[in-house]
């Protein structure tokens, strides 16, 4: 077990698990119960960040999948969420399954917040990170226009160092078979 704020950060994995069980029990409805699903995935991954353990990331991206499977109607903000947890993992695991699910969620997610939409740049930015898996021009397009779109500078500067500090270090992944071109 954790200790200090990673132990609350335990403590808070605990207490949404306990209350999807008791949610589930009682058929809270499906919104509600994306909401609960979200926060559980948005904590693992906290804590997988902390600690780097695998697990911990592959039980964000089933929460994180349980949510937006419950939504209604996904929000932006949960869809380019699950894309950068996928992305995460492919970076890890190198899952070509996992990256093709990750440009999938990010491509929702874009498409699901039109220009103007406060949740465009964040899901530009993690489709972004997705594609210099596979196509590094077409994810720095995409960054390009995360970064317009951002509401001021110094949210420019740090998605735009985000965006190109994700670059993969080796050849890609496979696709269709292939291996892509290191670049």
């Amino acid at each position: 077990m954790l200790k200090g704020a990673a132990g609350d950060l335990d403590d808070a994995i605990a207490v949404h698990h306990e209350a999807i069980g008791v949610g589930t029990a009682k058929g809270v409805e499906s919104r509600h119960m994306a909401t609960l699903f979200e926060g559980l995935a948005t904590e693992l991954l906290m804590r997988y960040r902390a600690g780097d353990d695998l697990k911990d990331l592959d039980a964000a991206v089933a929460a994180g999948g349980q949510a937006v499977a419950r939504a209604p109607e996904p929000e932006p903000g949960m869809l380019h969420n699950l894309c950068s947890m996928l992305t995460h993992r492919t970076y890890r695991t190198r899952s070509a399954t996992d990256l093709s699910e990750a440009l999938r969620f990010g491509q929702e997610a874009v498409d699901a917040a039109p220009v103007g939409h406060p949740e465009r740049p964040a899901a530009l930015n993690d489709l972004s990170i997705a594609w210099q898996f596979r196509d590094l021009d077409k994810a720095i397009v995409l960054a390009r226009e995360a970064v317009a779109l951002s509401p001021d500078r110094g949210v420019r500067d740090v998605r735009k160092a985000t965006a190109l500090s994700g670059l993969p270090s080796s050849g890609g992944l496979p696709q269709d078979g292939r291996h892509t071109a290191g670049r």
